[in-house]
């Protein structure tokens, strides 16, 4: 054959699938006459009969079933290099700039540059850290299309588009007092930060030993708790 139309391929792949000209004829939208026309003139062409007309439901020849073959593994292999040329479209590609404050460095984009590699193996991701007034200028600039800091604030230029929600935590070194007294208590007292005190009722039991700890979960035993080592 000089040129694949796959508009006939399919309609032969209908006809021997249906067992039928016309509902293969139905299935693309043109008549039965059109459809039987079509068929004898690929018997002309090939010189040999590809359907025998005389059984009822329709049946191929062997020529007929080594054509329908052809028109089947045709189709599909168009089919899926339709589909793999459209995942090649739609391809991310090229660089994509990140401007990052040093802590979500820290915490989150290692991980996220390998998921990105992975979902992306065509596209280049480029992070730089920086201090977050220079992430701002980097996005404003735009030396970065992206940029990742705490407490942005949107201008006419640039939105922002909240990303997570992060509980705040204070970090403290060990104080003077606190290696003194062994009392954890007294870390944040010398650093200047206000506690609370509350008058109770009745004193919980302190578990400061492993003989205190020991009591406590056999207590929790007792009340049918369990603790996890």
């Amino acid at each position: 054959m000089a040129q694949v139309n796959f508009d006939q391929l399919k309609l032969f792949r209908d006809i021997v699938a249906n067992r039928s000209i016309t509902r293969g004829a139905a299935l693309n939208a043109i008549s039965q006459s059109a459809a039987s026309q079509h068929v004898s003139e690929l018997e002309k062409q090939f010189n040999v009969k590809l359907l025998d007309r005389r059984t009822r439901p329709l049946a191929p020849t062997r020529a007929g079933r080594l054509y329908y073959d052809f028109c089947r593994d045709a189709l599909r292999r168009r089919d899926e290099f339709q589909a793999a040329l459209g995942g090649l479209r739609a391809a991310v590609e090229g660089e994509v700039r990140v401007a990052s404050i040093y802590s979500i460095g820290l915490s989150e984009l290692a991980g996220l540059e390998e998921e990105f590699a992975r979902r992306f193996p065509e596209a280049d991701l480029r992070i730089e850290y920086l201090r977050p007034e220079k992430v701002f200028e980097a996005v404003q600039g735009e030396r970065a299309d992206l940029g990742l800091m705490s407490f942005a604030e949107p201008t006419r230029e640039i939105a922002v588009i909240p990303w997570r929600q992060e509980e705040m935590v204070l970090a403290l070194a060990p104080s003077h007092l606190e290696r003194l007294e062994s009392l954890e208590q007294l870390r944040p007292l010398e650093a200047g930060i206000r506690m609370g005190v509350a008058v109770v009722g009745a004193a919980d039991p302190g578990v400061d030993t492993p003989a205190d700890a020991a009591r406590m979960e056999e207590k929790l035993s007792q009340m049918g708790m369990t603790t996890s080592s």
